[in-house]
């Protein structure tokens, strides 16, 4: 079957039922954020089914904690939760391998996540952003207006967007210089925020630059209503998983194979806050 046939069906099912879903060709998985109104006993093998025909090498579905004996009982296995996602219930990830098991955390990646939760780890470079002003700004969208200057790099997840969602902009400056953006999605419905990618000027500290940037956001979306803010990020930086460490996030647990580093199949760090 070709791939927009079955992209088309997947758009079907899920515009049917208000599901929300995003595709990786890259890594070959498809992941599931939301399973709007749909009947598990048949959405589900329907999107097994759809995800197997196309190549897909993983499934993965995020779930409020009271469904999770379906999705065991249909081999699926938890990875990562979120805590009181869903007002007293927990949001879990739930992933169903279309091939074997997947790849342990690497040697580098789990030394990684040991000294990001290690409260000895100082990961400040000897740069002197954490002695200049970091101010905030928020944006009306995600319009990019500010320009950083290059060279940058960008911890990214994945963008999901669908009509009910806000997505904003917020820019860190020292001085007229921008040197840091990060572009969120208001989930309004669960009353959370997602944090979903980081643009940084590499003359400055991820880790610093983070702990300047995140009281703002949380602020700004705390006074809008939201409860929980999270973010899905590389298992391969110490700097990002670090910065959320020390803002009080808590680690949520590993989303495996879901991206790529350096050419090769790699994991995704989950980090939550209640506010």
């Amino acid at each position: 079957m070709k791939e927009d046939v079955i992209c088309k069906q997947l758009e079907q099912l899920s515009n049917e039922v208000g599901a929300v879903f995003v595709e990786d060709r890259n890594t070959k998985t498809l992941r599931f954020d939301s399973m709007g109104s749909a009947s598990l006993s048949s959405f589900v093998p329907s999107i097994k089914q759809l995800a197997k025909q196309q190549g897909f090498k993983k499934l993965t579905v995020k779930a409020p904690d009271s469904q999770a004996i379906y999705f065991f009982q249909h081999g699926f296995k938890i990875e990562a939760s979120i805590l009181a996602y869903y007002g007293l219930q927990d949001a879990i990830y739930l992933a169903y391998y279309f091939d074997p098991a997947p790849n342990a955390l690497s040697a580098p990646q789990a030394e990684i996540l040991d000294k990001a939760l290690s409260p000895q780890t100082n990961t400040h470079s000897q740069n002197n952003t954490n002695e200049q002003p970091i101010v905030v700004v928020a944006q009306a969208s995600s319009d990019q207006s500010s320009v950083l200057s290059t060279p940058v790099e960008t911890f990214s997840g994945q963008i999901k967007c669908v009509s009910n969602d806000q997505v904003d902009t917020f820019n860190g400056f020292i001085g007229e210089q921008a040197i840091a953006r990060v572009n969120t999605l208001f989930h309004q419905h669960d009353k959370a925020v997602e944090l979903l990618d980081f643009t940084v000027d590499l003359k400055t500290d991820p880790c610093v630059v983070l702990k300047s940037l995140l009281p703002f956001i949380e602020l700004h979306y705390k006074e809008h209503g939201c409860e929980t803010i999270f973010t899905i990020v590389s298992a391969n930086s110490l700097a990002v998983n670090k910065g959320f460490a020390d803002a009080d996030f808590e680690f949520g647990g590993t989303l495996k194979n879901e991206s790529t580093f350096q050419g090769q199949l790699s994991h995704l760090n989950t980090w939550f806050k209640r506010l």
